[in-house]
């Protein structure tokens, strides 16, 4: 996100005015977040288990893909997902095995970022595991959860022989993500520059980061 001094618009006839702007940059791995989207995960746990006992489910961490030209430019999305599923998987106390990350939403003939989230529900449906699709970079419901995931995915799932195809709600107003977001506007506000990160900030690689980016231009 970037952040810049800007200027609003006024009635004709009178000057514009400037107001400096403050953003949080970024909140991968922000408690409330990660708390909201464990305890998320842990009831469609439960349900899965719950439906089939025998089989440990696998967790499919999803999030929208982007074109891997993009992706090694030094843009921090990849980044920053994967530091939100490294945190939701300590929260959980998943184990190696138990978890993957995927990308959806592949539109187009570039190369995108992997591993596809269908391919992952494909292996998992053949396998006979559960399967458990956790949104972990939407926050809202929209077409790429409710059509994507919710229809076809679940068609793809049950194609290929899925018993158990679950999807976990995006945190929406979940009150622990709403607490977070508030502790994120009021770190931002008490902060002395434009840019606020919730936590640990993009490595160096992630040259397209406001924050990197801010702190290039300094050295």
């Amino acid at each position: 996100m970037r952040v810049r001094t800007t200027t609003s618009r006024s009635p004709r006839g009178c000057p514009a005015q400037s107001s400096p702007t403050r953003a949080v940059c970024c909140y991968p791995a922000e408690a409330g977040f990660i708390a909201a989207l464990a305890e998320l995960t842990r009831a469609g746990m439960a349900e899965a288990r719950q439906r089939q006992p025998q089989g440990t489910p696998l967790v499919i961490f999803t999030a929208h893909g982007l074109p891997m030209k993009i992706a090694k430019s030094g843009d921090p999305y990849v980044e920053r997902v994967d530091a939100t599923c490294r945190a939701l998987v300590t929260a959980l106390g998943l184990e190696d095995g138990d978890w993957e990350l995927g990308f959806q939403s592949r539109v187009g003939p570039l190369a995108w970022v992997g591993p596809s989230t269908d391919e992952l529900i494909v292996a998992a449906a053949e396998a006979k595991r559960p399967i458990l699709l956790v949104p972990v970079a939407f926050v809202s419901e929209h077409s790429e959860t409710l059509v994507e995931l919710d229809i076809e995915y679940r068609k793809l799932a049950t194609e290929n022989g899925a018993g158990i195809y679950l999807r976990v709600p995006v945190v929406g107003t979940h009150p622990a993500f709403i607490a977070g977001l508030a502790r994120s506007v009021a770190s931002a506000r008490a902060g002395a520059g434009p840019f606020t990160a919730i936590g640990a900030r993009c490595s160096p690689a992630a040259s397209r980061c406001p924050l990197v980016l801010a702190a290039n231009k300094g050295s």
